[in-house]
């Protein structure tokens, strides 16, 4: 998909990127990672991307990709927690000293709490920098893969600590938003903001993209910190005012515990389901609807679900903690967080008004070109790296 421009201003360095996570998948996280390996790529750096055993399909990359010894027994695509996770971490760990160690890598760029332990490790052994990209921060994140309050509260209690420890291990930051950036410099680390940048053009819709009314689509994973039983509530609400009204739930996870929570909720009658393998899939479906939804209330990510709704000229209806990459009221529409009710009439008004809804997907397709462009995240990062060799 990337298309970035060369660029002349930094030396082309050698860095070991270590991810722990399988690679690659229709996640999101995984997506802009790979976005971002493709892209500094292809401007002359070399990169070594170093992740986990497996992955949700093949593809062919200007990379290298390493990756930890099969564990047949693991596949799991999922983000979250789980006891296998630690053991894949530290095999991680090695496989990225071991990387580093053998191409002579100049700086370790690490993303998420377990790529920065990992990654910590290989960077200390080798003597190199240490990069931290953090897309997220545990105490927001990591409650909301637990139902019952004890457990939940333990996690945040974990979340808490690494949040403390795991970023003052670099010698160096990236935050994805601005917020974000200043929730690492009161836990002793100073980060470089670099919002998300993508592939614009590929999202591009086509002339003749015929947008299905009234229909509503959610991109992404299923996982508990998204919110989804939020937006089914909401679907409730919106198919007893608009009962022609759908919701196409494109997902690479499992099909079958979307339709559950359909079911659930009472509202399997109104949805579709689709599983999505790649960009391309996900791409085609947003090409079909009239608007995407975000009902996610964690503030700390950056949905990328959201710059690819708005390069493919869709509005937004987003809850307030996921309101990156849109302008309220321009490009979408943005309501208090878990409040079914509110997001119901959002969705509504922009089902209501297909006028107004193009013209706000017009407007975040040209917000997504202006500010969210790949080239100027690489810009970004290349200047992120220069700042580990001269502070």
């Amino acid at each position: 998909m990337s298309k970035a421009r060369p660029a002349q201003s930094v030396h082309p360095l050698t860095v070991a990127m270590v991810a722990a996570m399988p690679y690659p998948s229709g996640q999101g996280t995984q997506a802009l990672v790979g976005e971002m390996a493709r892209g500094l790529s292809l401007r002359g750096h070399q990169v070594h991307l170093v992740c986990y055993h497996h992955q949700a399909f093949a593809r062919t990359e200007p990379f290298t990709v390493h990756r930890i010894r099969p564990v047949p027994f693991y596949q799991r695509i999922r983000s979250g927690p789980d006891l296998v996770k630690p053991f894949l971490d530290l095999m991680l760990a090695q496989k990225a000293a071991s990387v580093v160690r053998s191409h002579c890598c100049q700086l370790v760029h690490a993303h998420n709490y377990e790529g920065a332990l990992a990654g910590c490790w290989a960077a200390k052994l080798n003597r190199v920098p240490l990069l931290y990209h953090a897309h997220n921060l545990m105490a927001d994140e990591l409650p909301r893969y637990f139902h019952s309050a004890p457990a939940s509260k333990l996690a945040q209690t974990l979340g808490v600590g690494l949040d403390h420890f795991v970023p003052r291990l670099a010698d160096a930051g990236i935050a994805i938003h601005q917020r974000l950036a200043a929730a690492l410099s009161a836990r002793g680390l100073a980060a470089h903001v670099v919002e998300p940048g993508i592939d614009t053009a590929f999202w591009a819709p086509a002339k003749n993209t015929d947008r299905r009314h009234p229909l509503m689509i959610y991109t992404g994973n299923l996982d508990a910190y998204q919110d989804l039983p939020i937006l089914f509530r909401a679907l409730q609400i919106v198919r007893n005012k608009m009962p022609a009204a759908r919701l196409l739930i494109a997902t690479p996870n499992e099909i079958q515990q979307a339709r559950k929570m359909a079911v659930d909720h009472g509202v399997i009658d109104g949805c579709e389901f689709a599983f999505t393998s790649g960009a391309a899939d996900t791409r085609k479906h947003l090409h079909r609807a009239l608007l995407a939804v975000t009902p996610r209330s964690s503030w700390s990510g950056f949905p990328i679900k959201n710059l690819n709704a708005a390069a493919a000229g869709l509005p937004l209806v987003c809850c307030a903690g996921s309101a990156f990459g849109l302008e309220p009221g321009m490009t979408g529409l943005v309501v208090d967080n878990a409040d079914p009710k509110a997001l119901a009439d959002a969705m509504i008004d922009l089902l209501q008004n297909p006028a107004r809804a193009r013209r706000m997907g017009q407007a975040g397709r040209r917000l997504a070109e202006n500010k969210y462009s790949l080239a100027g995240s690489l810009d970004a990062i290349e200047r992120a790296w220069l700042s580990c060799f001269t502070s």
